[in-house]
């Protein structure tokens, strides 16, 4: 019985080496996982002029449902509960994401947003630089990491989920089509050096 279990092996194997011999593909298990290049959004596809020749549905019309109207600019005010920080916070994030950010759409997620961010600063502020603040201990003698700790750690995880969805990092512009690398020339430095001025005369 064992010899028959044996040359069962043997067959099979000289099989699998004579399907390799003659250029034969084994079948592979199916994951789920498709192959080949993610799929780019049809808004980058219709930006780069469709190099793939695909099929794309025709662009919004600015009064479809469809469509999203950036803000362009034109700043939401900043919400009551925001601090000093919350409201720089505010100003940052919506001019970072200009080019992009809908007000009818973003609006909420910016809220979650910023109010995460203020929370988390201010129990950072709280805790102190102190790292022995981090730590305390308890009636029984032992030391355990602040509750505080923890709260950050969830905000910091939160904050990064929110920021990916929102298209501030790096890897989602790129994806987005909304950034692209290039080295800075003689035009770059000459409108940093314009826009210095003229900052410079406003407060004049």
């Amino acid at each position: 019985m064992h010899r028959g279990r044996g040359q069962a092996m043997s067959v099979g194997l000289c099989f699998v080496a004579q399907g390799k011999a003659h250029g034969c593909a084994m079948p592979t298990a199916r994951t789920g996982t498709g192959r080949g290049a993610k799929s780019q959004p049809i808004e980058l596809q219709r930006a780069r002029g469709n190099p793939n020749h695909k099929k794309l549905p025709p662009a919004p019309m600015p009064d479809s449902p469809n469509a999203v109207i950036v803000y362009a600019g034109d700043i939401p005010p900043t919400p009551e509960w925001c601090d000093e920080h919350g409201a720089r916070l505010w100003v940052q994030l919506w001019n970072a994401g200009s080019r992009y950010l809908s007000k009818g759409h973003d609006l909420l997620m910016m809220e979650l947003l910023v109010e995460k961010l203020q929370t988390s600063q201010l129990l950072r502020a709280w805790l102190g630089t102190d790292v022995r603040n981090r730590w305390y201990t308890t009636a029984n003698g032992q030391t355990v990491s602040h509750p505080a700790v923890k709260q950050l750690e969830n905000a910091d995880g939160q904050i990064t989920a929110w920021l990916v969805l929102l298209g501030f990092p790096v890897s989602e512009r790129a994806r987005l089509g909304l950034f692209e690398v290039r080295v800075a020339d003689e035009l770059d430095s000459y409108r940093q050096r314009s826009d210095a001025r003229a900052a410079k005369d406003s407060k004049k």
